[in-house]
């Protein structure tokens, strides 16, 4: 049997050591400082009761002790509105990693119990979270999100990004735009990818004023590519270009899935790219999957999509006089997409279980059924966690390709042959309705050759050290300049899953 590489724990990651040791009690003490000054809001605006409010704050302020003493972890106790059945596999997961007490149990007794140091680096990073929740429903707060805040201002300190976003996805349907739709795309995709760490890229002088134009946004976006690390761009476009022709005109769904990550600027630059797919024949459905419930800080929640193309991507939220009347029109037109079907949320707490994606078809099939055989035809996974979560989190060779391979093995959807044992040329082997190229021929099924499995693409800025598909060339320049640069924030990917790309 073939031996995975280990996963990232506490003890083989410096960068998880970091993390648990200094990122998340940073994390938790924000939230009881947000908590406690924001605590008249929640009460006048939100009609919550401060006396929970304070009962939460003394929870996460125990549950900060708990994680820098190394307490033992235990199972937990609440169902959450929107994620139903989610205690009962949360608890067996737990339980399969052999934990056995409950928060009411004497913790004090001497026993070999996992602590939060002694469980792989994924799950409990996703514990924590689904703790914090926890803490929330105990103290009758229901669905209340303890980050809205800090995701809300977010929004409005990227004023400008959100601007010349909007203002060239505007410009980007002018008939006298010269960009092609190639070169749109990548723009579209690279800020999809970049947005959350863009505005701060856009400009260094705070007094600098914002021109909405196409190039501006297309030479900052140009800039910014100079830091990916994994650039499968062109490969995609060409791939997913060629598709498009065979579906689109057909009664064939084109269907694009955006498993999302951030709120905020992020999500705008999300609803931009599907518009563009939209607009120019790439897709005519886009689902949008976001977490059930409040997570990682600044994930979105269905509830953040309500609120954005209600409130925050509005004049009354982003007053500035150029980008008022761009949040006005686009608000407008995706609530109306929202309405007709075009655009749609897709809800599963899959997404916030401690599971990688090769445990999709187990704890959620009938979601893996949907992405790997339903209507989806492209499949966008946004961030880091993501990314962890696609290869298992594990401790890869980030250039050996038998490693990309093994890796990302499992988000094969649809394909009927493993890809690693795949000798097809994918250079070299057209679709012989769609061109050259399209995919290997291990990819069409003798049942239905119609049918042409997802492609499969992620997107994400490198926060934590693991990766996959990296050139030689590529890891010693960064291993030579920047020995972190997988945990900085820094570099980005574009990077092709499924079909196996190996360039």
């Amino acid at each position: 049997m073939d031996v995975l590489p280990p996963k990232l724990t506490f003890e083989n990651s410096p960068f998880a050591l970091k993390t648990i040791t200094q990122r998340w009690p940073v994390i938790l003490a924000q939230l009881i400082d947000s908590l406690y000054r924001n605590r008249n809001q929640y009460h006048e605006v939100d009609g919550l009761d401060l006396e929970d409010i304070k009962t939460l704050t003394g929870a996460i302020g125990q549950l900060r002790y708990e994680v820098t003493t190394n307490k033992t972890i235990t199972l937990l106790s609440s169902v959450l509105d929107g994620c139903d059945n989610d205690l009962t596999l949360w608890n067996s997961l737990l339980r399969n990693c052999g934990v056995l007490l409950t928060r009411s149990d004497d913790r004090t007794i001497e026993m070999d119990h996992p602590t939060w140091f002694s469980l792989p680096w994924l799950f409990v990073e996703c514990y924590l979270y689904r703790r914090i929740m926890d803490c929330v429903a105990l103290n009758h707060l229901g669905s209340f999100d303890p980050f809205a805040v800090k995701k809300r201002s977010g929004l409005m300190k990227s004023e400008s990004f959100v601007s010349q976003l909007l203002g060239f996805l505007s410009v980007s349907q002018n008939p006298q735009c010269t960009l092609s739709t190639g070169a749109l795309f990548t723009v579209f995709i690279q800020a999809a990818l970049w947005a959350n760490e863009f505005d701060l890229s856009l400009h260094t002088d705070v007094n600098h004023t914002v021109a909405v134009d196409a190039i501006n946004l297309a030479d900052h976006i140009d800039r910014m590519s100079q830091r990916l690390v994994v650039d499968d761009t062109c490969a995609l476009w060409r791939f997913w270009s060629n598709r498009s022709v065979c579906y689109f005109g057909s009664s064939t769904p084109h269907v694009t899935a955006i498993v999302l990550d951030n709120a905020g600027p992020e999500l705008v630059a999300d609803l931009c790219l599907a518009e563009f797919l939209l607009r120019r024949g790439l897709t005519n459905k886009v689902y949008f999957y976001p977490k059930c419930i409040p997570w990682f800080v600044s994930d979105v929640t269905p509830l953040d999509f309500d609120w954005l193309l209600t409130t925050g991507l509005t004049s009354q939220w982003l007053s500035g006089e150029v980008v008022a009347p761009l949040a006005d029109h686009w608000s407008l037109q995706w609530r109306q997409r929202f309405e007709t079907g075009e655009f749609c949320v897709q809800k599963s707490m899959f997404w916030t279980l401690p599971c990688a994606f090769d445990e999709l078809s187990v704890m959620d099939k009938s979601l893996h059924d949907k992405l790997a055989y339903g209507d989806v035809d492209v499949i966008i996974f946004k961030g880091d966690l993501n990314y962890r979560k696609l290869v298992a989190d594990r401790m890869w060779i980030p250039d050996d390709p038998s490693h990309k391979a093994r890796a990302f093995c499992p988000m094969q959807l649809g394909r009927p042959q493993p890809p690693i044992t795949c000798q097809c040329d994918c250079s070299s082997t057209p679709h012989p309705s769609i061109g050259d190229p399209i995919d290997c021929r291990c990819s069409i099924s003798e049942e239905d050759p119609s049918r042409i499995p997802p492609l499969v693409v992620a997107l994400r800025v490198a926060k934590a050290d693991v990766a996959v598909g990296l050139s030689s060339d590529t890891l010693k320049r960064l291993l030579a300049s920047t020995p972190d640069w997988w945990t900085i924030g820094q570099y980005g990917f574009v990077q092709l899953v499924s079909p196996l790309y190996l360039g």
